[in-house]
């Protein structure tokens, strides 16, 4: 958390020259320190509880950014169909009794959407020098998924492979079109 620190970190440094932060996501920033900006904490884009429980104290900081930055919350239930398929194009395939992939996969993207999600408002609706925003997603792609990337590893079933083989390659495009995005929001500072 964010008392581990035993040097100021970049966001303290510019806030000690009068600059405007915003950090989404980045470790460690729980609980949210107060700062010259807004801070979302790494806790806030975890699948907490469900859409009626706050999330947990200490979370979001300013307080009065607390509901505007609920509003960019994404829950694993909230990712479509559409959006697994972009992963596992043949998800419907998935035997879900026995394979909880796509749920797994539905919570990193659920979680990566609402750093995204986030870290965009900020960007639009405050004025900052600097916003850094921390994406997990392609290292918790890789931990769940990188089995399946091609080529195919002899301890891989063949249906699981043809299933998941294009996650990795997805995750990719995902967090590509994210930054894209965000870079929108940038000038040439």
């Amino acid at each position: 958390n964010v008392t581990s620190r035993k040097v100021r970190a970049l966001w303290n440094i510019l806030n000690f020259e009068n600059k405007w932060v915003n950090l989404v996501n980045w470790w460690p920033s729980y609980p949210a320190e107060p700062l010259h900006g807004v801070v979302v904490s790494n806790n806030f884009p975890k699948a907490y509880s469900g859409k009626d429980s706050a999330p947990p104290t200490g979370t979001i900081h300013p307080e009065e950014w607390v509901e505007k930055i609920l509003e960019t919350k994404i829950y694993p239930e909230n990712i479509i169909d559409q959006e697994l398929l972009n992963f596992v194009p043949d998800a419907v395939s998935v035997d879900q009794d026995n394979d909880r992939s796509l749920v797994k996969l539905s919570v990193i993207t659920a979680e990566n959407l609402t750093v995204y999600y986030s870290a965009l408002k900020l960007m639009q609706e405050t004025e900052w020098d600097l916003t850094a925003a921390y994406f997990g997603g392609i290292d918790q792609y890789c931990h769940q998924f990188m089995k399946y990337h091609p080529p195919k590893l002899p301890s891989v079933n063949e249906t699981e492979f043809e299933l998941y083989k294009e996650v990795i390659n997805a995750a990719y495009i995902f967090h590509d079109k994210m930054l894209a995005k965000l870079l929108e929001q940038t000038d040439e500072n």
